[in-house]
């Protein structure tokens, strides 16, 4: 797939990065897609941490 605006940009200039340094001996080849919309989740979803605590949302 062909990275489309500055993003993908971003991501295929990491990409070259990455092969370049010699770190990774396997071929990169992790897709580039588009994002899909977001969709808000329902009101009792929303702002987990403050309502019930980071022991509850960790999970």
């Amino acid at each position: 797939m062909q990275s489309k605006g500055a993003a993908g940009q971003v991501a295929e200039r990491l990409k070259k990065q990455l092969l370049r340094s010699g770190k990774y001996r396997a071929k990169i080849v992790t897709d580039k897609l588009s994002a899909s919309p977001f969709s808000r989740v329902e009101e009792y979803h929303q702002q987990c941490l403050e309502k019930k605590g980071r022991a509850f949302c960790a999970s």
